[in-house]
C-alpha cells in the first residue's frame, strides 16, 4: 500500500470560499486515531486537493471515503464539485535530508582530520 495518497477534485465556479468555510471545520474524522502522519487539504479558485501521508495511506483514504459518517459529513463539499475526484500518479518526489547533530554523511576523515591523527 501506498505510504501517500494525493485525491484532487475540480470545484464549481465560484464555490471555493463556501468550501473554504466548510474546511475550517476541520476533518470529518478523527485524524489522530488514524496511522496517517500527516493530512493537508489545499483549496484553489477551481480544486480541491487532498494529501494523506504515513502508513497505509491509500488504505485510510480508501476506508475514510467508504465510511458513511465522514461520507454524510463530506457531502456538504460533494455539492460543490464539478466532477469526479481522481488521484494523480506520484512521478516525482525529493525531501531534503534531515540535519542531525553531530552526524555526518560526508567522506571517511583521512589522516589528520581527527583526533589522534598525524
Amino acid at each position: 500500500m501506498a505510504r501517500r495518497v494525493v485525491i484532487t477534485a475540480p470545484l464549481k465556479a465560484g464555490s471555493a470560499q463556501r468550501v473554504g468555510e466548510i474546511l475550517s471545520e476541520g476533518p470529518p474524522f478523527a485524524v489522530d486515531e488514524t496511522s496517517l502522519e500527516r493530512h493537508e487539504v489545499y483549496l484553489g479558485d477551481d480544486e480541491l486537493v487532498f494529501l494523506f501521508e504515513g502508513p497505509g495511506a491509500e488504505a485510510v483514504a480508501t476506508g475514510l471515503f467508504a465510511d458513511p459518517e465522514v461520507l454524510g459529513r463530506a457531502l456538504r463539499i460533494g455539492e460543490h464539485l464539478a466532477g469526479r475526484a481522481h488521484v494523480p500518479q506520484e512521478v516525482f518526489s525529493w525531501r531534503r535530508p534531515r540535519q542531525l547533530d553531530g552526524v555526518t554523511f560526508g567522506p571517511t576523515p583521512g589522516p589528520g582530520d581527527s583526533d589522534g591523527g598525524g
